[in-house]
């Protein structure tokens, strides 16, 4: 087995055809010489035997030097790229380089129901129409405040704020962010603040393509006084519906920045 993979490592060593290919050369350095790295690239100018070859090193002690295939490798060249210049309408390079942030559209679905009811019979359309109808601030096009709980993020005794530095992001991803935090802002989601504590925000993408805003609380997690009630068991709600005729799923749009945040933290 060994004997094997001897065979099939050299039958994918460096064997070139021809002279005036340029190599990586595996030498000592000049710290020590119990530690090697490629270095080059360096021209082939010989072939000596079945796997030894010629190689000048300019710039080391030895200006050429023979080399077994085993202690060299390929350098492949990078190909040529032509650059074209050109004139770029600034507000056309905006509107394709920098992409728009997709807003939930349950308006003009809510007006036409019927293709996306499809599966159902005309009753009960028009029970799901009559629910839609009696609800109609739960699917806006921009999500509300929730008024049934609120938050309130409560601290370990004797912490100091945390401030920490943003991310460092590419000038596109900088202006989707920009955009969600002024769609939080102008929708009420968000406000202004001039806050002690500072924690860095950053883009996650999701599988339509767009962008999710997210802000790191770790660190602030680590200083938070965790709430100990048990979350519901996945099983134990399959069971619990086991027996129902229809399942609904809702996308809950932004849910967390829904719920108020109390002001007076504890």
């Amino acid at each position: 087995m060994n004997l094997l993979g001897v065979k099939q490592y050299l039958a994918t060593a460096y064997h070139p055809e021809s002279q005036g290919d340029s190599v990586l050369l595996l030498l000592p350095t000049y710290k020590t010489s119990l530690q090697a790295k490629f270095e080059g690239p360096y021209e082939v100018v010989d072939k000596c035997g079945s796997d030894r070859y010629v190689i000048i090193t300019p710039g080391r002690r030895k200006a050429a030097r023979k080399v077994h295939a085993n202690n060299m490798k390929l350098f492949p060249h990078r190909q040529t790229v032509m650059t074209v210049r050109g004139e770029v309408n600034s507000a056309q390079e905006e509107d394709n380089f920098i992409p728009t942030v997709p807003r939930i559209n349950n308006s003009s679905i809510i007006h036409n129901l019927d293709p996306v009811l499809q599966h159902l019979c005309s009753k009960e359309r028009e029970d799901v129409k009559t629910l839609l109808v009696r609800f109609p601030e739960i699917l806006q096009d921009v999500p509300q405040q929730c008024v049934v709980a609120s938050h309130n993020v409560v601290l370990v005794d004797g912490v100091s704020p945390i401030k920490q530095a943003p991310y460092r992001m590419s000038p596109c991803k900088r202006e989707i962010l920009r955009k969600e935090v002024q769609f939080l802002i102008d929708n009420g989601l968000a406000e202004h603040s001039s806050s002690e504590w500072a924690s860095p925000c950053l883009l996650v993408p999701k599988p339509d393509g767009s962008s999710r805003l997210c802000t790191d609380y770790r660190r602030v997690n680590e200083v938070t006084r965790t709430d100990s009630y048990p979350l519901s068991r996945i099983d134990d709600i399959l069971d619990s519906i086991g027996n129902s005729r229809f399942l609904t799923k809702l996308d809950l749009l932004k849910g967390y920045y829904q719920a108020v945040i109390e002001k007076e933290g504890g």
